[in-house]
């Protein structure tokens, strides 16, 4: 069996054929990189020790092995995300896609698969096919009563006692824009698996998410606007200068409750809007200030 300084070939006991490659150290951790690929017979073995310790020579150390689970760990280690977008994404990936996929190897993840996923995810949000009917108030053995019973929506993922708001199941759709978001978190990973090399193509740009349907806005007319904005600041002058700035600017609500009196230039007749980044930083961050053409849309205050 073909042995080499840097790698060797070891017979499984199902009578497959690993190799095992040393590809030096992790200039970062510190810790060996190793090389890992199983084949069918000796002599598919031999030609995977030639091929790896090719890539080892050549500085690229693609993880055969690797999991959708170890792709979106790293992407979400790697990619520069909003703090909330962040907690969103690391939601989705602990509820939905790693009790589904995470154990899935890249190499073996296809399409289908995905396509699969979202078809149920259309039918039960919570996947509930995969979940047992039956729900047991202790893990281990233990004497049924009234605290099991058939699977519940429960108030809350905490631990608590369960009443009158923790219903019995009723599968309810996941919105098309969920499942797309979804399926943009696994394609990102994936375009990081490939990457590294640890996928030869991403899959998910075969799979079939759904599209939302796209919302047809329905605004105020003017006239509207001006009676909405004159009984208003008839009852509350600041809340009607809030919705006035919002009407006339079409600012979002967090940037019109950021505007401070020197974001505004009364000369020019401009509002600078300034976007934040992430829900817990008090710092204004982002592409910088965007000027928004101020144009009152009610005449004067009080009136049209």
């Amino acid at each position: 069996m073909a042995t080499t300084a840097r790698g060797h070939i070891e017979k499984l006991p199902s009578g497959s054929y690993r190799v095992h490659v040393y590809a030096g150290t992790d200039p970062v951790t510190g810790k060996p990189r190793r090389l890992k690929q199983t084949c069918p017979d000796e002599a598919s073995a031999v030609a995977a020790l030639g091929q790896l310790l090719g890539q080892a020579d050549g500085d690229r150390f693609p993880d055969r092995q690797a999991t959708l689970g170890q792709a979106l760990s790293k992407y979400l280690e790697v990619a520069d995300l909003e703090l909330s977008t962040r907690e969103a994404h690391e939601g989705y990936i602990r509820r939905t896609i790693g009790p589904v996929l995470g154990e899935v190897k890249i190499r073996k993840l296809g399409a289908d698969s995905l396509d699969s996923l979202y078809t149920a995810l259309k039918k039960c949000s919570r996947l509930c096919r995969r979940l047992p009917q039956t729900e047991h108030y202790a893990a281990g053995e233990h004497v049924c009563d009234v605290r099991c019973g058939p699977l519940r929506d429960h108030r809350t993922t905490r631990s608590h006692a369960c009443d009158g708001r923790c219903r019995p199941h009723v599968c309810r759709p996941m919105r098309p824009a969920t499942i797309l978001r979804i399926h943009s978190i696994i394609s990102s990973a994936l375009d990081l698996a490939v990457r590294y090399d640890w996928a030869d193509r991403n899959v998910a740009k075969n799979a079939s998410p759904p599209h939302p349907r796209k919302r047809e806005p329905d605004p105020p007319s003017p006239d509207q606007a001006a009676r909405l904005l004159n009984l208003v600041w008839a009852e509350d002058e600041e809340f009607g200068l809030y919705l006035w700035t919002a009407f006339t600017t079409g600012a979002r609500r967090g940037e019109v409750s950021a505007l401070r009196e020197n974001r505004f230039d009364f000369a020019r007749r401009q509002a600078m809007l300034v976007r934040q980044r992430g829900r817990a930083s008090p710092v204004w961050r982002g592409p910088g200030p965007v000027p928004i053409r101020w144009r009152p849309a009610c005449g004067r205050r009080g009136g049209r």
